[in-house]
């Protein structure tokens, strides 16, 4: 009587071929999945920032504003936005564009006479600007 004990080298070169196809369908998928995932908190946090500026405008009289001062004590949470790539807790770049991957920068648009007639919030991925909000103006 024959015992058969174990794999044949056929059959596990079989299931190595089988799961290197599996990965090679997931791991695209994954990254992807990743990559969209902190696009979206990138997106999220941008939108905060524009829904602050305009409760700012809105206790104003309209009027817009860039300064930490007049943001900070309406933000949530302390003011502290969570970056998606560093997961990193830091503010948003007041009166500035945003410098690195994951940040959120708000700038004022000036109108006539230099008054802040609106605003522009930007919110960077790893690629350059994902989501760029403006108060119509």
């Amino acid at each position: 009587m024959i015992r058969r004990d174990g794999f044949t080298l056929i059959e596990l070169m079989i299931v190595v071929v089988i799961v290197g196809i599996l990965l090679t369908i997931a791991v695209p998928n994954f990254v992807r999945m990743r990559s969209n995932s902190l696009d979206a908190q990138i997106k999220s946090n941008t939108h905060t920032v524009q829904l602050v500026a305009e409760d700012f405008a809105v206790r104003n009289d309209g009027a817009y504003s860039d300064l930490a001062a007049d943001l900070m004590p309406l933000m949530p949470g302390g003011g502290m936005l969570e970056n998606a790539y560093t997961n990193l807790r830091s503010e948003p770049q007041f009166a500035a564009a945003p410098a690195a991957a994951g940040e959120i920068g708000v700038r004022t648009v000036m109108g006539a006479f230099g008054v802040a007639t609106g605003y522009v919030v930007e919110g960077m991925g790893k690629d350059g600007i994902v989501l760029s909000l403006t108060s119509g103006n």
